[in-house]
């Protein structure tokens, strides 16, 4: 708990000079990621853990590829289906 705590801080810390969008990206991984390995070692056993950290660090690959390719079919429904979808603060329209 010290340890997820002291990442925590240190994010709160950076995001001024990071910015919000790193200090997001730095925030969710490095915590979520410490606490599944520290409790599935305790549970489960180093072999466990090892291949969770593999299937993890396999699984950041096919979230940034979804969160590339995400706005482009977003942008599409919306103007397709929304009228002012340009101009209002959808939430696609990054």
């Amino acid at each position: 708990m010290v340890a997820g705590a002291l990442l925590t801080l240190a994010v709160t810390l950076l995001a001024s000079t990071v910015g919000e969008r790193w200090s997001g990206l730095l925030a969710v991984f490095p915590v979520l990621g410490s606490v599944m390995a520290v409790f599935s070692q305790q549970t489960r056993g180093p072999a466990f853990t090892a291949a969770l950290l593999r299937a993890t660090a396999t699984g950041m690959y096919s979230f940034a590829a979804f969160a590339w390719s995400w706005p482009w079919p977003c942008r599409q429904w919306a103007s397709a289906h929304l009228p002012s979808a340009s101009q209002s603060r959808w939430p696609c329209s990054v």
